[in-house]
């Protein structure tokens, strides 16, 4: 398979030919990339897939690194299936820039630099994120795989502190 590049010369997204992305139109079309995705018990292989056009309240971002889960594994083992709706393809750790967002999406633009928890398809250069998933990358001074290990911990942690123990102002640890 031919590798497809939707990258412009300027090396922004570009995945509807000369006039360039913009932040309301879609869909993509014929575009397609490579996916690393479970093709048998314990194994990947790179399939084809679309690039996809973000939804409504959704961002379309251009993968720079991602996380490797528990999870991840245990679907790759056949431990665990791809919920209904998912695809195969691995990954719900990201790290990456905002290539196009959503209706609805009022709070990121293109080029933003994001880390995000994605339900599936963090292993394709191109991915949808829910736009209330992704939060502003931490500092400069996080690389982008520093950055894409984030999700799943900071997710953790919010969740035991503020959801589980209901820790609030002037609560100590």
């Amino acid at each position: 398979m031919e590798s497809m590049n939707p990258l412009g010369e300027s090396g922004r997204m570009n995945p509807l030919g000369e006039s360039g992305p913009s932040r309301r139109r879609g869909p993509v079309g014929k575009q397609r990339q490579e996916v690393w995705s479970v093709v048998g018990m314990g194994k990947l292989g790179k399939e084809e897939a679309p690039v996809p056009w973000p939804a409504p309240e959704s961002l379309l971002l251009r993968l720079r690194a991602a996380g490797l889960s528990r999870s991840d594994l245990r679907q790759r083992d056949a431990q665990v299936g791809a919920g209904p709706g998912e695809a195969s393809v691995l990954g719900i750790e990201v790290a990456g820039e905002v290539v196009a967002v959503g209706e609805g999406v009022t709070d990121w633009d293109e080029g933003d630099q994001v880390i995000a928890l994605v339900p599936s398809n963090g292993l394709s250069l191109f991915l949808l994120a829910p736009a209330k998933h992704c939060l502003p990358l931490p500092s400069p001074a996080y690389a982008w795989p520093q950055a894409a290990a984030l999700p799943l911990g900071l997710a953790a942690a919010w969740a035991a502190l503020f959801d589980v123990s209901k820790l609030s102002g002037g609560s100590h640890l």
